[in-house]
């Protein structure tokens, strides 16, 4: 046996006490303590053995040594050959001649480093109900914030972030795990290009928060990594790394509208000669209704509309403009939809330059380009439903 590892059950958490101090996995420290509690004799082999060593437990390859609530003295398994089958395998209690046989397996369970019965999570404390997540490199920084349930971004841009993308991120962090420890008392954190991390990763959880560095690559497709509140250095795949890495604009909402066509209750279209106004009726009687509600009509194609807020909640960006007040021809459109409950609205204007069509965001900065083609699809969509009944705007 070239090493020891010892546990110890605190307040119903384990932890490593030797050779160093770290919370322990709970799951590879059950999987031992199950297979204890479970011990099954498969055969006695001798009652009274005098020698020991022909079953290789005379120097055992491996003692694990528990002790039970309550329990004033420990109890130790030695374990030691395979039988010539490799199915079964001798074993011992210390400071007994009784040679059994337990099943192979659990001989293998119990064979375990201090690496692989420690906490791999590179971050502590826990990850859950995350609520505030900033990263930053030498080109970039980037903070997000959830608000009701929904990710904003603050830098570079007060934005919305998108959802799946930062949710992803936070399960990356969450399920990434130590690959290696390089060191547990670093003296030179340069060599790790942890002392200006190329990437900072910092979580918050309410008041709480949590710092990860990031540095440069180890061997194996790793990187090197850093959380601040321990010493050591310890190893990343590097996938984590690559997540964090991308330009800011990946990270934006790429839809222009928060909206779903089932949520929207109003929909306000002005455009440079007329505006059209239409709301969702319903009572406890009657499905609901799209009405147009400037100028009422009976033949209003409630197929149509459901596909025009389709096309409108679809539309979506093809890349970022960081103007926040683009010298461009008076607005083409202007589309105001409110949905959900708690109300909410979305509030887009359509500004046109050429053939490039511009969509600047309510509460947003800057503006997205979008698909020039797919916008006068809408557009067409919404002339034809309004033919009919519009309105001069005042």
């Amino acid at each position: 046996m070239s090493s020891q590892t010892h546990l110890e059950k605190r307040d119903d958490t384990w932890h490593i006490t030797d050779p160093t101090e770290a919370m322990a996995d709970a799951a590879a420290v059950s999987s031992i303590t199950s297979s204890l509690e479970s011990l099954n004799i498969e055969r006695v082999v001798q009652d009274n053995s005098d020698n020991l060593a022909k079953f290789g437990l005379g120097k055992p390859r491996l003692a694990v040594t528990f002790k039970n609530g309550g329990a004033s003295d420990s109890t130790t398994l030695l374990v030691g050959d395979d039988t010539a089958t490799g199915s079964n395998t001798y074993a011992t209690i210390k400071g007994s001649d009784r040679v059994f046989l337990i099943a192979a397996s659990l001989g293998e369970g119990f064979s375990k480093t201090t690496f692989d019965l420690r906490d791999k999570a590179i971050l502590q404390p826990s990850l859950n109900a995350v609520d505030q997540l900033t990263w930053s490199s030498k080109d970039n920084q980037i903070e997000v914030t959830r608000r009701e349930g929904t990710w904003r971004m603050l830098q570079p841009w007060n934005a919305y972030a998108e959802t799946t993308v930062i949710n992803g991120l936070i399960s990356q962090l969450r399920n990434t795990s130590m690959q290696s420890i390089v060191t547990s008392n670093p003296s030179n954190l340069l060599s790790y290009n942890l002392a200006e991390p190329l990437v900072t990763i910092t979580v918050g959880v309410g008041d709480t928060s949590a710092t990860l560095h990031l540095g440069n690559e180890a061997d194996g497709n790793m990187r090197h990594a850093r959380d601040l509140s321990r010493s050591l250095v310890f190893t990343v795949n590097a996938s984590l790394f690559d997540a964090f890495a991308k330009p800011p604009a990946d990270y934006r909402r790429k839809e222009v509208f928060n909206f779903q066509p089932f949520s929207a209750t109003h929909l306000n279209i002005e455009g440079r000669e007329a505006t059209v106004t239409y709301e969702k009726r319903q009572d406890s009687e009657t499905a609901a209704v799209w009405e147009q509600v400037n100028i009422p009509r009976k033949d209003l194609d409630q197929t149509r509309i459901i596909d025009m807020l389709s096309r409108l909640s679809a539309l979506r960006a093809n890349r970022f403009i960081d103007f926040k007040k683009p010298h461009l021809d008076p607005p083409e459109t202007i589309v105001t939809v409110r949905f959900g409950e708690p109300e909410r609205e979305d509030r887009v204007i359509f500004m046109r330059s050429n053939n490039t069509v511009y969509a600047l965001m309510a509460n947003e900065d800057g503006g997205a380009v979008v698909n020039t083609s797919e916008f006068e699809e809408v557009i067409a969509m919404i002339d034809v439903q309004s033919t009919h009944g519009r309105t001069s705007s005042p």
